[in-house]
Parts: C-alpha cells; structure tokens; sequence
C-alpha cells in the first residue's frame, strides 16, 4: 500500500516538550516491569509509542512528579486500549463492561487491589489513583471520574456497533468522537497538571470555555483519525472521520482526507474565535489564558508526537514528511 498523503494540519502554536522527557522514559519501563504489565518483548515496544513524549508535549510545563504520574496513567489507558481491541477475551461485551465496572470501582474508591490479586493492571491503577488523589482536590477527582465513564460509554458503543454490524451515521460519529478517543481526559488532566489553575464554575460552564474545550477535543480526534488511517485500514476498522465522509458524501479517498483536513483546520479556526471571546467576557483572567494556551499544547503536540515520536501510526506521509521523520522546526523545551 502507498504512503497515506496528509496535507499540513493548520495549529498556530509554537511546539513544546517537557525538560523532564528523557528523565521519565526509564521510570516508566520499570514501572511495567515491577506491576508485570506488559512481557519484556513487548516493554520495548511501548517505548517506541513514546505516551512520555506524548504526555511531554501536551503538559510542557508540568513539574517531574506530575509528568511522571500522567504517563503512567496514560499508559496504563493505551495498553488496557490495546488489549481489549485485540485479545479476542475483551471482544466478548459482558468481559468488557466488567473490566470497566473494575476500574471505575478504582477511582470511585470502591475497591482496592494488590499485585496478589492478579490482576495488574488495576493492582497499577489503585497505586497510582491513590497518587493522583492525594495531589487534586475533590472537585477535579469526581469531574475526572465522569470523564472516564464517558470513555467508556464510548467504548461500549463502537463495541456494539462492531459486534452488530451497525452502519453509524457521521454524525453519530462526530458526536461521540471526543469520548471515544479519551481526548477529554486530555482536557481534564490540564488542571492536574497545572494545579494553579483554579477554574471557577462560572468559567467552566461558560458556552465560550465548554465549545473551546470540546473543539480541541474534536481537532486532537480529527488529526488521529487522519494518521491512524492506514492501521484502521489495515485492521478493518469502520470508526474513522474520512472513512465516513467517504461513504456518506460519495467521495473518493484523496477528496475524503481532504475533507477531513478542512473540517480539522475549521475547528481549529473556531477555537481560536471562541478563545477570543471568553478571554473578553473575563478580562485578564490569568487562569483563563493558561488553560486556553494548554488546549493550543494538546492540539500542536499530538500532532508532532504522531509524526515525530511514535510508532502508533504509520504509512503517512504528512505534507511530504515521512511518517517518523524529525520535523524540521524547533521543539522547545520548558527549563
């Protein structure tokens, strides 16, 4: 199969990366090793994914600790991702709806595991829950819980859609897309990586600050849609905005990603006027300019993690940059 062709994806923001990156690679393979994870054959490749990377870019500034914490979380999510899209066991709905009854347990605080129970990845996950509670307040841990409900409601529906052979509409998709990638975890991991930031409900449930937040969801989903091409392809997947567009508008490959790139750049332009606007509804509101400057980070730096630092997604030939290739920018690095 020919590279996937993907013109340059519109982000008006200056790429950044944690100083702490490098540092953190190592602690998290040991991690996988001590809670038994993952085997050793495959420790490697999860380091070839680069989550630190990823998590590096979308919080440049996070302290060392909190980097470290949100990678292994992260992690944790992708390797819980890969195993219930490819062990045939996690296909069956009722496993899959009892594996996240477990985790939800977790962070609810309902349950507890040790390594002696068997089970590692929630053994990791009341460990590192337990880390994450004693630096958040209360408030981010319940929004953060419901958060990743939606994630798995999401779960669940593209897993009866599949199992069912169901033909979902774009809009469906659309409508779903931000859950179904954890692109809203993304979001919400912002006030924990910034524990300055001390949103209040009027900011939050303000139309200006919930539309930018869910389109720079959308953008993060959009983008991954875009790269992950060739795998859904490759694995038959129907769960994919160009595939869709494709189908429902008549279109043929070349237009579909084309579309596909327009409606990215789009939602990218809207953020920014939505940006615009809730920073004049709350006028040098501090907090407010550093969350939207953090949405701008997870935007930018997934798109640089796809193209420059993992080997999730491949084939792509992104504005004539070969997929894994250095990007000719500069990264910066907060010091």
């Amino acid at each position: 199969m020919e590279p996937i062709q993907i013109p340059a994806l519109y982000c008006p923001t200056v790429p950044l990366i944690s100083p702490f990156v490098n540092q953190t690679i190592p602690k998290i393979s040991s991690w996988l090793r001590n809670y038994n994870l993952l085997p050793e054959s495959e420790i490697i490749h999860y380091q070839q994914q680069g989550f630190v990377h990823m998590t590096s870019r979308f919080y440049p500034a996070i302290s060392r600790a909190r980097l470290e914490i949100l990678s292994k979380f992260y992690t944790l999510l992708f390797i819980s991702d890969d195993q219930l899209d490819h062990v045939e066991n996690f296909r069956n709905a009722e496993f899959w709806r009892e594996f996240a009854g477990e985790f939800m347990a977790v962070v609810a605080g309902q349950k507890k595991y040790t390594f002696q129970d068997g089970n590692p990845p929630l053994a990791a996950l009341t460990d590192l829950w337990a880390e994450m509670r004693e630096l958040s307040t209360s408030s981010w841990q319940a929004q953060f819980q419901t958060s990743l409900w939606q994630m798995y409601k999401a779960a669940f529906w593209e897993n009866d859609n599949l199992a069912s052979g169901k033909r979902i509409s774009l809009h469906e998709y659309m409508t779903e897309r931000q859950y179904l990638g954890a692109a809203n975890i993304a979001t919400d991991a912002i006030e924990f990586a910034y524990p300055y930031l001390n949103l209040s409900q009027e900011i939050k449930t303000n139309i200006q600050f919930i539309r930018a937040t869910e389109l720079c969801r959308n953008t993060v989903c959009w983008a991954n849609d875009l790269f992950s091409l060739a795998k859904e392809l490759e694995h038959g997947g129907a769960h994919n905005l160009v595939l869709l567009l494709k189908n429902s508008s008549e279109l043929n490959f070349e237009e579909a990603i084309d579309e596909a790139v327009k409606i990215h750049n789009l939602d990218v332009l809207e953020m920014i006027m939505r940006s615009k606007e809730l920073k004049a509804t709350f006028p040098l509101n501090f907090e407010i300019s550093k969350y939207l400057e953090a949405l701008l980070q997870i935007m930018k730096g997934n798109i640089d993690w796809s193209i420059n630092d993992t080997t999730r997604y491949y084939n792509f030939l992104y504005a004539g940059v070969s997929s894994g290739a250095k990007a000719t920018y500069e990264v910066r690095a907060f010091s």
